[in-house]
């Protein structure tokens, strides 16, 4: 897993995520996700919805995650790897919070093991980020 700059962990967790998997068949999907982090830095985001991005990385847990903020004119594209954990402390903590705002329930946590990040801005476009 790379460690990620502080700047990529307040891009990721600021601002709206898209979520790009594939099925096992190669089908792509792509879907909005509020990105969070755990106490010692893991990257994860709550799947409540349980429908195609999760079948997709059930069946394939490659995941790539686009981040973008226009005020600071910076993006980066995540890739990596997917752990679909439904049950567990990070699990418990977000249902609970979840259930006392009144929001959906949890289906999923899904934590990502990033391997690679690409800067999608002006400064490098498409460029692999050596962390």
């Amino acid at each position: 897993m790379l460690k990620l700059t502080d700047d990529m962990k307040d891009l990721l967790k600021h601002n709206l995520c898209y979520i790009a998997t594939a099925s096992k068949d190669g089908m792509p999907c792509v879907a909005p996700k509020s990105c969070r982090f755990t106490d010692d830095g893991r990257l994860y985001y709550i799947e409540w919805a349980g429908k195609k991005t999760y079948a997709n990385l059930v069946a394939n847990p490659k995941i790539a995650i686009s981040a973008c903020s226009a005020d600071k004119k910076t993006n980066y594209r995540f890739e990596g790897g997917a752990e679909v954990q439904t049950s567990g402390p990070v699990f418990d903590h977000e249902s609970k919070r979840r259930a006392e705002a009144g929001k959906r329930a949890v289906v999923a946590i899904v934590m990502v093991d990033v391997t690679d990040v690409f800067d999608m801005g002006k400064k490098d476009p498409g460029g692999r980020v050596e962390l």
